[in-house]
């Protein structure tokens, strides 16, 4: 387990440099309102299409892991083509979408005037770059899931060192604010996509001739796609209802949680990779008939997860001040972002459980109930209390429905997960 989740995390740490690199240097280079565009409501909307990919992926994973597992190669590089082809049509049809309403979007989430016609040239422009995004994560999930990670982790390595090295030309030097972060997200997504593929096909030959989609592959796929992408679109869309509650706050609110986000992300980039890692050695030993090692894996992994989520938070407790001021020099921006990163950081040790179990029931043919028991204790929950909270919104009335909501789901999921392993994971 960490011969896989140390390349996964390395490479999770690097994409969290990335964005944090964004926000720095936007923090440092532009005024308040460009932070606030590219941190705000825009970022929560884009992070619905970071969710259907990561969702599909993770399908796609699974099923090509299992065909390692079972040394079938001829499904393995069917299950590949499908992914790929999925990947495009779907980030090209996530770009149509947000290029026709992101004014509208933005409107619903109540996004200050001052604000909105910047959000959505910002989400406009940087919707091109979905459909090789999604190419390129669909790339590296394949070779992940083929056991290759020095190269998909150097891949993803340099191509966020690329993005960061274009976000301080085209912003710190050449001074396009938020439209600099755009363009730098389109070329190296677009650089990564074609730099990567070569390196799959030689895991993974596939007959470029003749590409088609295979209606197995396809429903293998979105059996676990579709669940983990409605799960993550979910989560995503009950966090824009709660970035609605920061936008009735006003700008400065908005900046300073757009900053805490920035620096948390690194805790959940490192859960999601932790999830990425789980779920490719499970699905290899499932796949294996490997019962007993998915058994023990997934009580160490939980161990894991505590022990990650411990640390974080102390760390994000003892350095709140000197973490928010890299960000920005305003004084009262920095005390927003440090007040919700000390609330925040302790509430994390709910959450892993939510993580571990859900790549566990997604391993034992659950996805779907794990899924739909994970929206109603998160996306309900959430969207409810603010909505019953709406005309006496503080900043920690919103903060409080985040570990209200992981507590409630992690019971759901556990309790599921022990009455369904007996079937599943027992001879």
């Amino acid at each position: 387990m960490l011969h896989l989740i140390l390349p996964i995390l390395i490479c999770g740490l690097f994409q969290q440099l990335y964005s944090m690199t964004d926000a720095i240097v936007i923090g440092r280079s532009a005024d308040q309102d460009a932070l606030a565009v590219i941190g705000g409501s825009s970022s929560m909307l884009i992070s619905i299409f970071y969710g259907l990919s990561g969702g599909i992926v993770s399908g796609a994973m699974f099923a090509i892991a299992y065909d390692c597992g079972a040394s079938d190669e001829s499904e393995k590089k069917s299950c590949s083509m499908t992914g790929l082809l999925l990947a495009l049509i779907l980030g090209a049809a996530a770009a149509a979408y947000f290029l026709g309403d992101a004014r509208r979007l933005l409107a619903l989430l109540q996004v200050p005037a001052q604000l909105a016609d910047r959000s959505a040239a910002w989400m406009r422009l940087y919707a091109l770059g979905f459909p090789p995004y999604f190419m390129f994560q669909m790339e590296i999930g394949q070779m992940r899931a083929c056991g290759e990670l020095k190269r998909s982790s150097l891949y993803l390595i340099l191509s966020f060192l690329l993005n960061i090295l274009l976000d301080i030309i085209l912003v710190s030097l050449l001074h396009a604010q938020e439209t600099g972060i755009a363009i730098a997200f389109i070329l190296t997504q677009c650089i990564a996509a074609l730099a990567a593929f070569p390196g799959l096909h030689s895991l993974i030959p596939s007959d470029l001739r003749q590409p088609r989609i295979s209606r197995n592959d396809l429903l293998r796929i979105l059996r676990i796609g579709i669940p983990s992408s409605a799960i993550s679109i979910a989560y995503a869309l009950s966090n824009t209802v709660v970035q609605s509650g920061f936008n009735q706050l006003g700008s400065a609110t908005i900046a300073g949680y757009a900053i805490h986000n920035k620096i948390d992300g690194f805790y959940w980039i490192m859960m999601t990779c932790m999830g990425t890692a789980l779920t490719t050695f499970l699905s290899q030993n499932y796949g294996a008939h490997q019962l007993l090692r998915v058994r023990r894996t997934i009580r160490i992994s939980l161990l894991i997860t505590m022990l990650i989520t411990a640390c974080t938070s102390a760390v994000f407790c003892l350095l709140s001040g000197p973490l928010t001021a890299l960000y920005t020099s305003d004084l009262p921006i920095q005390a927003q972002a440090a007040a919700i990163l000390t609330f925040m950081a302790p509430c994390y040790l709910a959450y892993p459980l939510n993580e571990i179990m859900s790549a566990a029931l997604k391993c034992i043919g659950r996805a779907v109930p794990a899924s739909v028991a994970a929206f109603c204790c998160v996306c309900i929950v959430r969207t409810a209390w603010i909505i019953i909270h709406f005309n006496e919104l503080s900043i920690r009335m919103i903060l409080l429905v985040y570990p209200l909501s992981w507590v409630l789901s992690a019971i759901c999921l556990t309790l599921e997960y022990f009455f369904f392993r007996k079937r599943a994971l027992y001879d």
